[in-house]
């Protein structure tokens, strides 16, 4: 699906560059392109540039038969849209002539499944996961998502479940006998509903109870489709009742529902384990508690960084914009990135996630392959796992580009792998990173990747680094296209032009004047060799025009 936005000026709908020199050409894509709803301004141009399918349709919009009978528009291009859709019509038509036989059950232990295992274990310094229930006799059960699922989002992207579980429907099945569960709702999905008295409920039933499940999140208002969330913080009024919970019993264990971030930052501290959810889908409850009583071990890491504030995100100043214009200024320093780059204070970093054991890194190795290797580098540790439980680990790759060639983030994921162990048992990873991984892209130079140093990082999180190396990995050197808007120091040091340029300036007596001052100096130099080179040959002293420049480039 083609987007709304222009990219580099042009409509993604009606972008060739995108639709076919990307997505069709260099990624060998041969299925169809549709638009998001409303996305096309320009019929023809969008047909020309790749796409198949307009959304929603204009049966009577005459401008793609016009352009094809005025020859504006290539039969080619519209041959290709038929034939695109044709395929689109074979692939498709066995499941259309025959009946599907679906097993809802599997598939709803698949989601359960799934669910439970990309379930993240954000905190646990009050060490009170897994639960014990031989240990507890009396839980209270808080919140009315407990009672009242998150599981899915809103607007589009709503489907019609087969059946639902709550948490507390799945507590009350699954609970034993000797232990008990009391239930308060503690807040109100409706932010505008007064909810001082189901607060003061709920703090009473926790002062009471041994252990505290609590469940918050965002209520699909947050994040319904077309509208943005102006804070990053729970709900007010679960956030009055975390603390108010955690004041009178520190044995709380928050469990989080919802689609985008939330920090915890003011309230982490006061419970004693935090476990990040998502949206789980139908088997919602199950999949919770799979979790909760150590049926499932959680191994799901974190695949974007959680704030201290909204404020210390990259687009904070820039988003949403105004008149029709908003400002990319963070560049290539977005999410983690960003916040490594800045020094950033965060509530939990990219790639974090705890787990019910341990695991301990050792005898990092590194293998530098020649260019003809599709990979640039090979890296080899030993992972154990060094609890007492079966557990799972993403191990994570970080790299580092040191070069200086183009500006960099501080670390880039480049490789990882999850690795399933035993209690006590070890296992060698290798994990190949591919030369195309570690270029970058230039509107100058195209994908480059110059080599040089780079430093490898290995670790649980892009925070938490086990293993580090620095390894010098070779590459191509990047050919910036040299123009008379070029830096002096470009023409000097370029290969070709360079030598040109010194042998000229040498039989006209060298530079003189105020740059050849300058360049003299070797404290005063930068100032002028970060000048172009059309408005160097401005300065009386320099013996080279603007017009001469251009024939050297010419010549080269």
């Amino acid at each position: 699906m083609s987007a709304y936005n222009r990219i580099n000026s042009v409509f993604a709908s009606e972008n060739r560059w995108l639709l076919t020199d990307v997505l069709r050409e260099e990624w060998n894509y041969d299925g169809v392109v549709i638009s998001d709803w409303g996305a096309v301004h320009d019929p023809v141009a969008a047909v020309a540039a790749g796409l198949d399918l307009r959304m929603p349709g204009q049966p009577g919009d005459p401008r793609v038969r016009e352009a094809l009978d005025n020859g504006s528009l290539g039969e080619a291009a519209v041959d290709r849209v038929a034939e695109r859709l044709r395929l689109l019509a074979s692939r498709t038509e066995e499941s259309r002539q025959t009946k599907p036989v679906i097993d809802f059950d599997a598939h709803h232990q698949l989601t359960r499944r799934a669910a439970a295992e990309s379930a993240v274990l954000l905190h646990d310094d009050g060490a009170l996961l897994p639960i014990d229930l031989a240990n507890v006799s009396l839980i209270a059960v808080i919140g009315e998502l407990a009672r009242t699922p998150r599981y899915q989002g809103a607007g589009s992207s709503a489907v019609n479940p087969t059946r639902v579980v709550s948490a507390l429907d799945a507590l009350q099945t699954r609970i034993g006998e000797t232990t008990s569960i009391s239930f308060a709702p503690g807040y109100a999905l409706d932010p505008n509903e007064d909810a001082t008295g189901l607060r003061e409920n709920a703090v009473a039933l926790a002062e009471s109870s041994e252990l505290v499940l609590l469940f918050l999140g965002l209520p699909a208002s947050y994040e319904a489709e077309g509208r943005d969330r102006t804070t990053i913080e729970p709900p007010a009024e679960q956030v009055r009742l975390v603390k108010a919970v955690a004041a009178v019993n520190p044995r709380v264990i928050v469990a989080l529902s919802n689609g985008s971030a939330v920090t915890t930052a003011d309230w982490r501290d006061a419970v004693g384990s935090i476990v990040e959810f998502w949206l789980t889908g139908q088997a919602h409850g199950d999949s919770i508690i799979d979790v909760l009583f150590g049926e499932v071990n959680p191994s799901g890491k974190l695949a974007e960084t959680v704030p201290v504030r909204l404020e210390d995100t990259s687009s904070y100043l820039d988003f949403p914009g105004e008149f029709g214009h908003v400002r990319y200024s963070e560049g290539v320093h977005v999410g983690y990135r960003w916040f490594d780059a800045r020094r950033l204070e965060v509530d939990y970093p990219f790639g974090h996630g705890l787990s019910y054991t341990t695991f301990d890194y050792a005898d990092l190795q590194i293998t530098v392959h020649d260019l003809e290797d599709p990979a640039a580098l090979t890296v080899s540790m030993a992972l154990t796992n060094s609890g007492d439980r079966r557990g799972a680990e993403v191990v994570q790759v970080y790299v580092g580009d040191r070069s200086g060639v183009l500006q960099m983030p501080e670390s880039e994921l480049r490789a990882f792998s999850k690795v399933h162990l035993e209690a006590g048992a070890s296992q060698r990873i290798e994990l190949p990173i591919a030369r195309a991984d570690l270029e970058h892209f230039h509107p100058d130079a195209g994908w480059v990747f110059a080599g040089g140093s780079m430093q490898v990082s290995v670790g649980s999180s892009s925070r938490d680094i086990r293993l580090q190396t620095t390894v010098d990995v070779p590459g191509h050197p990047v050919e910036i296209t040299l123009t008379v808007w070029s830096q002096l120091r470009d023409w000097m040091t370029h290969p070709v032009v360079g030598p040109a340029l010194h042998k000229l300036i040498e039989e006209r007596g060298g530079i003189k004047g105020r740059v050849g001052d300058l360049l003299s100096d070797p404290v005063s130099q930068d100032s002028a060799l970060i000048f172009p080179l059309i408005s160097v040959t401005q300065f009386p002293g320099f013996p080279v025009t603007a017009e001469e420049a251009q024939e050297l480039l010419s010549r080269s």
